[in-house]
């Protein structure tokens, strides 16, 4: 197994505390979940886990369509850098890392545009849905 396969294994095998209840849990058990929700008009992807006992939910991510399409983009850089691969086309090679890293630093700052935007919290509401509750 590599090393970040064991890493993931032990992210999901830890015990976590809940916030809220102080009670133990861990991902492997609980699972990480997906759902689509709006809010403010946006359509989202909220990636999440929740706390067994008391069902308090611990955003991951919230992607949307420009999250989905930064990614796509990096891909298909990602596709470009591997038909290089064994070409020795160093000055494509050189431009293509550049246009990776840019892409990268374009997802983190969108990653984090958005978590800062939407810093409330999430809640499950008498439908079982996931709802958005904005900071006051």
């Amino acid at each position: 197994m590599d090393k970040m396969a064991n890493e993931t294994k032990e992210v999901l095998e830890a015990n976590n505390i809940c916030d809220v209840c102080d009670r133990e849990f861990s991902l492997i058990d609980v699972g990480v979940k997906e759902e689509k929700i709006e809010i403010d008009g946006t359509k989202f992807v909220l990636v999440y886990f929740a706390c067994p006992h008391c069902n308090t939910i611990y955003k991951i991510s919230l992607q949307d369509r420009k999250y989905y399409d930064l990614v796509e983009q990096l891909n298909k850089i990602k596709k470009q850098i591997r038909n290089n691969f064994g070409t020795y086309n160093v000055i494509k090679a050189e431009r293509l890392n550049k246009k990776l890293k840019k892409k990268q630093k374009e997802l983190e700052n969108h990653f984090m545009m958005i978590d800062s935007k939407y810093q409330g919290t999430f809640i499950f509401n008498k439908e079982k849905k996931v709802e958005y509750v904005p900071n006051e």
